[in-house]
């Protein structure tokens, strides 16, 4: 009779490109690798969610983080579409906390992508994920969230 298969292989027959893959995959994505943009889009978006479960008016904690109406109100209907829009519940952190969700990696990248008017990686992004009849208007709220923090120097929100 054979001898029985181990259950686990052992880790030294393991390829290195891919126990490399594993162990990146293991590792939590952290916020501050998500870009300037797309890291204040996610900790707006977690002080818009922190205010919403408590029941309180965000309007002046975003103003001081965005520094504008208009990126605030951006930063709402980008939000509220892309929480319509997503499969089940997005996932938002605490707003103190340097890791960042699947989920918020996902909405940094949407918004650096249409910052980059990349609709292909826009759409990349999203794909099997979430109905392309959503892309093209999330696609434009994203743009017009990029564009209002922009400002008229052509820099990112600090």
């Amino acid at each position: 009779m054979p001898a029985p298969r181990p259950c686990r292989p052992d880790p030294s027959a393991i390829n290195p490109a891919r126990r490399a893959l594993v162990d990146r995959m293991a590792q939590p994505p952290q916020l501050a690798d998500c870009g300037a943009l797309g890291r204040d889009t996610v900790r707006a978006i977690r002080i818009l969610a922190a205010h919403s479960s408590r029941g309180s008016d965000p309007l002046p904690d975003l103003l001081r983080h965005l520094g504008s109406v208009d990126a605030v109100r951006s930063l709402i209907a980008f939000a509220d579409a892309a929480g319509n829009a997503w499969p089940e519940r997005v996932q938002v952190l605490r707003p103190c906390c340097g890791l960042a969700s699947p989920d918020e990696v996902t909405l940094a990248a949407m918004v650096a992508a249409a910052a980059r008017a990349n609709r292909w990686d826009f759409g990349h992004q999203l794909a099997g994920f979430i109905p392309s009849a959503h892309h093209d208007a999330l696609f434009d709220l994203a743009v017009r969230l990029a564009a209002s923090w922009r400002g008229p120097e052509g820099g990112s929100v600090a």
